[in-house]
């Protein structure tokens, strides 16, 4: 009996999700996406402030510290080397890691100066 009440109750909650049904001639409610609209607006703009903008302003403020590297910077690399620039170039930076020991990156893996990490 249990049982049975309660594939009634899933059964009434179907049915009351689907609502009246609609005849061929009448046309859907107008104002359904009328007032959809502005929970998409909303949720749009709680992307766009949350995820979108910060990535955005994260990836600039990146761009501009890669532009302003020069050499003879301490550097962290992505794979968690640390480094001296010795040279430069558009795309690539040679980074030295030991005495005599020369790496080329690419410009965009190198995370940060290494002066920070290095005092703490």
């Amino acid at each position: 009996m249990l049982k049975f009440l309660l594939l009634n109750l899933m059964f009434v909650s179907q049915v009351w999700a689907m609502g009246a049904p609609q005849s061929a001639g009448t046309p859907a409610a107008p104002n359904s996406f009328l007032m959809q609209l502005p929970v998409m607006l909303a949720l749009f703009a709680l992307f766009y402030f949350v995820l979108i903008r910060p990535q955005r302003q994260q990836a600039k403020k990146h761009q501009e510290f890669i532009a302003g590297l020069a050499k003879g910077d301490e550097v962290i690399l992505a794979s968690g080397f640390i480094g001296r620039i010795v040279g430069l170039t558009d795309k690539v930076a040679s980074i030295e890691i030991a005495d005599g020991v020369e790496v080329k990156v690419i410009r965009s893996q190198i995370q940060g100066l290494a002066k920070p990490v290095l005092q703490a």
